[in-house]
């Protein structure tokens, strides 16, 4: 009789960039992974959101993560004036150049949050973690 393999049961590492004016705390975003299960997350405040490269999100998922979640100020309430569509068209680009290199662009997220959606942004935390859960973990090249 074969035995059947117990798959371990994956707990992702992400590295979540916080917009400085979006209002949530590295303490949120923690809150938020406990009441979902506790991945692994990290957080990095940013100036805006504006300001995550292209470059910045592949040396991050090189760098052991398996998700990149980024989150600023909505549309039109950008503290910089446009730095979330800047932060738009840098996440459009990373994503296709993630395509070309075969790395699924499900790996980077990005959305806008307001110190007034505390359960969006705790569903975002939460639906972003079982999507990488589902993709497994980063691989350089997975």
């Amino acid at each position: 009789m074969a035995k059947k393999k117990i798959k371990k049961s994956f707990e992702p590492k992400i590295m979540t960039y916080l917009c400085n004016w979006s209002g949530f705390t590295e303490t949120d975003v923690l809150t938020a992974g406990a009441i979902q299960g506790s991945p692994s997350i990290k957080v990095k405040r940013v100036v805006c959101s504006g300001t995550i490269e292209p470059a910045l999100i592949l040396e991050t998922l090189n760098q052991g993560n398996d998700g990149v979640l980024i989150c600023g100020c909505h549309l039109k309430q950008c503290h910089y004036i446009n730095g979330n569509e800047k932060a738009e068209e840098r996440v459009a680009k990373s994503k296709k150049l993630l395509k070309l290199l075969q790395i699924n662009p499900d790996r980077v997220c990005l959305d806008w949050v307001s110190p007034e959606e505390k359960s969006k942004f705790i569903n975002l935390i939460k639906d972003f973690t079982e999507k990488i859960v589902s993709l497994g973990p980063y691989n350089n090249g997975n």
